[in-house]
């Protein structure tokens, strides 16, 4: 019995002697792993996304002269617990940063809605309207101060700028008068070309013109009359903007009105001298050129300040035109143009 109680005390400390080696063994083994499954488990505390200001209420208000210093305030963020007696802190991880100045963009744009700044001379909120720097005049509009001169039937004044603005780029056109005058108001009736021409023929014919067949206004007609009273308006600025000369009639001239004062056009027509020339002068109430020509033909001239100006042609074509251009250098917008015609007889 002795015998067998000592085999036992000797096997169970044999045992615990094996299993204790084996631990130490594995111990030793796994150091390594074990200190990388630490180092990965710090790592992924250091990299979660912590928040510490959704836990927290920011308040502040945005007022005009405290919004600007208070956006470029330094963020402070407390340091979290340690962890294992390693202390780090937040204030110093980059999307933590981010994260503040994030929030504090959107907190002062929410306060902005909700009181917009004011400059100093505002006691509220004021609506200004929208507009930016222009030109002079725009476009053709400086020309149009002598329309009101003209006899024209009543057609409202913006559709009669378009009329005008049409006219000065189709008067020195090519094509028939007719064809011109649909053209000069084809915008102010699109997709209607077949009805155009039908009026276009009673205009140049002269029977639209009766007192008893057009309405005192424009908004008055019908679709017919005011295509009438468009076309009429047309081929009035067209004649307006031509000069016509002759043996007969060798001097002719037109004057503008515009914002800056009166713009003088003679053309001088002698087909008699021994060397026929064309002449147009103008007077200008500021700086300006003067340009005439036709085909391959071409005279111009400039001076910078107000002051007459001349441009002669010689051995001029009866029965041509010759484009005119009067511009001033104080303007953007579009150039007078005007039509001179010397015919061989009246």
């Amino acid at each position: 019995m002795n015998s067998d109680s000592e085999a036992l005390q000797s096997l169970f400390a044999r045992l615990l002697h094996e299993k204790a080696t084996d631990a130490s063994s594995q111990s030793n083994l796994s150091a390594g792993a074990q200190m990388a499954i630490e180092a990965e488990a710090e790592d992924d505390f250091l990299d979660a996304e912590i928040d510490p200001l959704d836990s927290e209420e920011i308040s502040f208000s945005v007022s005009n002269d405290s919004a600007c210093d208070f956006a470029e305030a330094s963020p402070t963020v407390a340091p979290p617990a340690s962890q294992e007696d390693k202390p780090f802190s937040l204030g110093e991880i980059p999307v933590v940063q981010d994260r503040f100045k994030a929030l504090l963009k959107r907190r002062m744009e929410a306060e902005i809605q909700l009181k917009p700044p004011l400059f100093p001379w505002e006691s509220e909120v004021v609506e200004y309207p929208d507009g930016g720097f222009e030109t002079i005049v725009p476009d053709c509009s400086f020309w149009a101060n002598q329309l009101g001169t003209l006899n024209l039937p009543a057609v409202p004044e913006t559709v009669l700028l378009q009329i005008f603005e049409r006219c000065l780029n189709l008067v020195n056109s090519s094509v028939r008068e007719g064809v011109r005058l649909i053209r000069a108001v084809e915008t102010v009736f699109p997709g209607q070309s077949g009805a155009l021409n039908e009026v276009a023929s009673l205009v140049l014919l002269g029977a639209a013109r009766g007192g008893s067949n057009l309405p005192s206004t424009y908004e008055q007609a019908t679709a017919s009359q005011q295509m009438q009273l468009s076309l009429l308006a047309a081929r009035e600025i067209m004649g307006h903007l031509t000069l016509v000369v002759s043996p007969a009639q060798s001097v002719v001239q037109r004057t503008w009105e515009t914002a800056v004062g009166i713009v003088l056009v003679q053309a001088f027509y002698e087909p008699a001298l021994q060397f026929p020339k064309l002449r147009v002068q103008c007077q200008l109430p500021a700086g300006g050129s003067l340009q005439m020509c036709c085909g391959k033909v071409s005279a111009q001239t400039h001076r910078p300040d107000a002051g007459c100006l001349s441009v002669e042609i010689f051995d001029p074509q009866p029965d041509t035109t010759y484009a005119l251009e009067v511009c001033l250098d104080m303007l953007e917008a579009q150039p007078l143009s005007l039509a001179v015609c010397p015919v061989s007889s009246t």
